[in-house]
């Protein structure tokens, strides 16, 4: 999802490896910049990892209580 960049910014503060913060200074990076566009990887990766969650849920749900009630399919089939 493409973030509006006219919004205000909020003020932050983080902490984060000193010899990263040098040579990220020293490459003129700008690091406003390398956290955003890190923040909306992650968040679009979060985004579809809950997204894929709740699609399943509904068929986990349904493989538990088949399983509550009917037991494995696997009792039926000893490995030895």
């Amino acid at each position: 999802m493409p973030y509006d960049t006219h919004t205000p910014k909020t003020p932050l503060t983080v902490s984060v490896n000193a010899d990263m913060v040098k040579d990220a200074r020293a490459l003129d990076l700008d690091l406003d910049e390398v956290v955003e566009q890190a923040l909306q990887t992650r968040i679009a990766k979060r985004r579809r990892l809950v997204e894929a969650e709740e699609r399943m849920r509904p068929a986990l749900e349904a493989m538990s209580d088949f399983h509550a009630r009917h037991g494995s399919l696997a009792d039926d089939f000893p490995l030895e």
